[in-house]
């Protein structure tokens, strides 16, 4: 792409790949897999944050998630599911460690 510049009487040609705020949008929509995804029951996920998550129960908007490290359990809520395996949640309610 050529991007001829007009400023204060002088032009400068800039050459290279500039984004458009489109496309930008489009690279951002291609990296999610899945938004609300369901997930499989028993399965562990990694989550973004580094942790890993077992997948207990599938609920209508989300799952019961828990700590494989730490045993916390939480319900998360519209999970994300990405291309490479990795999840995330918007919010989680009603978070405890397992057992209390």
């Amino acid at each position: 792409m050529l991007v001829i510049i007009y400023v204060n009487g002088t032009f400068t040609i800039l050459q290279g790949y500039f984004i458009t705020k489109n496309e930008k949008k489009q690279e951002e929509r291609r990296e999610f897999m899945e938004r609300h995804a369901r997930l499989t029951e028993g399965t562990v996920y990694r989550n973004r944050n580094g942790g890993d998550y077992l997948c207990r129960i599938v609920l209508r908007d989300g799952a019961i998630m828990t700590n494989t490290k730490s045993r916390w359990q939480c319900e998360a809520h519209i999970i994300t599911l990405y291309d490479d395996g990795t999840i995330e949640w918007d919010y989680s309610t009603g978070g405890h460690f397992e057992g209390n």
